[in-house]
Protein backbone atom coordinates (compact mmCIF):
# COMPACT_ATOMS: atom_id res chain seq x y z
CA UNK A 1 0.00 0.00 0.00
CA UNK A 2 1.45 3.46 -1.06
CA UNK A 3 1.31 6.67 1.09
CA UNK A 4 -0.02 8.08 -1.75
CA UNK A 5 -3.36 6.07 -1.22
CA UNK A 6 -4.14 6.80 2.55
CA UNK A 7 -2.56 10.63 2.70
CA UNK A 8 -4.31 13.68 3.25
CA UNK A 9 -3.65 15.27 -0.49
CA UNK A 10 -5.84 18.57 0.24
CA UNK A 11 -3.20 19.69 3.48
CA UNK A 12 -3.15 22.63 5.62
CA UNK A 13 -0.69 25.03 5.28
CA UNK A 14 0.62 27.92 7.12
CA UNK A 15 3.72 30.88 6.72
CA UNK A 16 6.54 30.58 8.77
CA UNK A 17 5.31 33.99 9.30
CA UNK A 18 2.09 33.20 11.21
CA UNK A 19 1.17 34.08 14.54
CA UNK A 20 1.08 31.42 16.79
CA UNK A 21 -2.01 32.52 18.12
CA UNK A 22 -3.61 31.98 14.27
CA UNK A 23 -1.91 28.39 13.99
CA UNK A 24 -3.27 27.31 16.68
CA UNK A 25 -7.07 28.63 16.06
CA UNK A 26 -6.72 26.83 12.86
CA UNK A 27 -5.60 23.51 14.21
CA UNK A 28 -8.42 23.93 16.85
CA UNK A 29 -11.02 25.22 13.81
CA UNK A 30 -10.08 22.41 11.45
CA UNK A 31 -9.65 19.41 14.21
CA UNK A 32 -6.18 18.46 13.38
CA UNK A 33 -3.31 18.27 15.28
CA UNK A 34 -0.53 19.05 12.59
CA UNK A 35 0.21 21.98 10.15
CA UNK A 36 3.06 22.36 7.50
CA UNK A 37 4.97 25.04 7.50
CA UNK A 38 5.40 25.92 3.83
CA UNK A 39 6.77 28.72 1.32
CA UNK A 40 6.27 28.50 -1.96
CA UNK A 41 5.17 25.39 -2.26
CA UNK A 42 8.05 24.00 -0.39
CA UNK A 43 8.33 22.42 3.03
CA UNK A 44 10.17 24.74 5.50
CA UNK A 45 8.88 22.43 8.60
CA UNK A 46 5.92 21.63 10.35
CA UNK A 47 4.31 22.39 13.85
CA UNK A 48 2.08 20.32 16.29
CA UNK A 49 -0.54 21.17 18.91
CA UNK A 50 2.22 19.50 21.46
CA UNK A 51 4.91 21.97 20.04
CA UNK A 52 2.84 24.80 20.48
CA UNK A 53 1.82 23.68 24.45
CA UNK A 54 5.42 22.61 24.79
CA UNK A 55 6.78 26.71 23.74
CA UNK A 56 4.10 27.73 25.99
CA UNK A 57 4.35 25.81 28.81
CA UNK A 58 1.65 25.45 31.56
CA UNK A 59 0.31 28.30 30.30
CA UNK A 60 -1.72 26.99 27.06
CA UNK A 61 -3.94 24.91 29.32
CA UNK A 62 -5.20 27.66 30.64
CA UNK A 63 -5.79 29.97 28.44
CA UNK A 64 -9.64 30.83 27.57
CA UNK A 65 -8.83 32.83 24.49
CA UNK A 66 -5.37 33.63 22.83
CA UNK A 67 -6.21 37.24 22.85
CA UNK A 68 -5.87 37.65 26.81
CA UNK A 69 -2.24 37.23 26.25
CA UNK A 70 -1.21 39.98 24.00
CA UNK A 71 2.94 38.51 24.52
CA UNK A 72 1.31 35.62 22.25
CA UNK A 73 0.69 38.04 19.27
CA UNK A 74 3.99 38.65 18.85
CA UNK A 75 5.55 34.52 18.33
CA UNK A 76 5.44 33.47 14.77
CA UNK A 77 5.28 29.92 13.70
CA UNK A 78 9.16 29.71 12.80
CA UNK A 79 10.23 30.41 16.57
CA UNK A 80 8.62 26.93 17.46
CA UNK A 81 8.23 25.11 13.96
CA UNK A 82 10.35 21.36 13.51
CA UNK A 83 12.77 22.75 11.01
CA UNK A 84 13.85 20.25 8.25
CA UNK A 85 11.19 17.04 9.28
CA UNK A 86 11.26 13.47 8.80
CA UNK A 87 9.68 13.38 5.39
CA UNK A 88 8.55 10.58 3.01
CA UNK A 89 7.90 9.90 -0.52
CA UNK A 90 3.95 9.67 -1.93
CA UNK A 91 5.69 6.05 -3.82
CA UNK A 92 6.50 5.42 0.17
CA UNK A 93 5.00 2.19 1.86
CA UNK A 94 2.29 3.24 4.39
CA UNK A 95 4.42 0.36 6.21
CA UNK A 96 7.59 2.61 6.35
CA UNK A 97 5.87 5.49 7.68
CA UNK A 98 3.89 3.80 10.57
CA UNK A 99 7.63 2.40 10.88
CA UNK A 100 9.01 5.74 10.71
CA UNK A 101 6.42 7.42 13.41
CA UNK A 102 7.45 4.79 15.70
CA UNK A 103 10.71 4.98 15.21
CA UNK A 104 10.79 8.90 16.08
CA UNK A 105 8.17 9.32 17.99
CA UNK A 106 6.20 11.30 15.64
CA UNK A 107 2.45 11.78 14.72
CA UNK A 108 2.59 12.51 11.34
CA UNK A 109 5.01 13.01 8.04
CA UNK A 110 4.57 15.67 5.30
CA UNK A 111 4.74 13.76 2.04
CA UNK A 112 7.26 15.78 -0.43
CA UNK A 113 6.81 14.80 -4.17
CA UNK A 114 8.57 16.07 -7.37
CA UNK A 115 6.96 19.32 -7.35
CA UNK A 116 7.18 19.93 -3.48
CA UNK A 117 4.32 19.17 -0.66
CA UNK A 118 1.56 16.79 -2.33
CA UNK A 119 0.26 15.37 1.18
CA UNK A 120 0.72 14.29 4.69
CA UNK A 121 0.09 11.31 6.25
CA UNK A 122 -0.57 10.72 10.02
CA UNK A 123 -1.00 8.10 12.64
CA UNK A 124 -4.88 8.48 12.18
CA UNK A 125 -4.14 7.55 8.49
CA UNK A 126 -1.76 4.57 9.13
CA UNK A 127 -4.97 2.99 11.97
CA UNK A 128 -7.49 3.89 9.12
CA UNK A 129 -4.98 1.64 6.21
CA UNK A 130 -4.66 -0.93 9.15
CA UNK A 131 -7.59 -3.24 8.25
CA UNK A 132 -6.07 -3.15 4.32
CA UNK A 133 -3.13 -3.91 5.20
CA UNK A 134 -3.64 -6.83 7.67
CA UNK A 135 -6.10 -8.41 5.23
CA UNK A 136 -9.18 -7.71 8.23
CA UNK A 137 -12.16 -6.53 6.66
CA UNK A 138 -13.33 -3.22 7.33
CA UNK A 139 -16.64 -4.33 8.04
CA UNK A 140 -15.00 -7.01 10.59
CA UNK A 141 -13.38 -4.06 12.14
CA UNK A 142 -16.29 -2.38 13.17
CA UNK A 143 -17.57 -3.36 16.99
CA UNK A 144 -21.01 -3.16 15.81
CA UNK A 145 -19.98 -5.72 13.12
CA UNK A 146 -18.16 -7.92 15.82
CA UNK A 147 -20.71 -7.68 18.42
CA UNK A 148 -23.33 -9.16 15.92
CA UNK A 149 -21.03 -12.53 14.68
CA UNK A 150 -21.00 -13.52 18.22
Amino acid sequence: MKVSDWMTADVITVPPTARLSDAWELMRRQRIKHLLVTGRQWLLGIISDRDIRRALGSQAARLAAWQSMPSLEAVTVDKVMIRSPITIDPDGSVSEAAALMLERGIGALPVIGPDGVCGIITRSDVVRALPSWTGVSQAASEPHALAMAD
